[in-house]
């Protein structure tokens, strides 16, 4: 049930982020197309998380962010930003905290409520 309600969480952004004209896939889209990895879902269902890398073809370089939604697919909103990825993230101690990596080193993030990711 909660890949379900992370996949069409997912679906409903990429749908609305990437309505555009239709063209034949390039390298540059490829480079461009933003990708989802590890994820997590509150114990109650509420909220999602998740880490979007993206890349920079003139640098040869990506890097991983997180963020959060909604399950109903509102309130998108990056949590943690650094120029070194960060990544796996995960919900503890009952939605008030995430934990993450950075450096092959974990850190945790305290959120403002259980129900609002900042």
């Amino acid at each position: 049930m909660k890949k379900l309600i992370f996949l069409l969480s997912i679906s409903i952004l990429v749908m609305t982020n990437f309505a555009q004209t239709k063209h034949a896939l390039s390298v540059e889209d490829l480079w461009n197309m933003k990708r989802i990895g590890s994820f997590d879902i509150s114990k109650d269902g509420g909220k999602i998380i998740f880490d979007v890398t993206t890349y920079s073809m003139e640098e040869n370089i990506g890097n991983t962010d997180i963020w959060s939604i909604n399950s109903d697919g509102s309130e998108l909103k990056e949590i943690v930003n650094h120029e070194v990825s960060v990544s796996s993230p995960q919900f503890i101690n009952d939605g008030n905290e995430i934990v993450f990596s950075k450096d092959n080193q974990l850190f945790t993030k305290k959120l403002q409520t259980p129900s609002k990711l900042n």
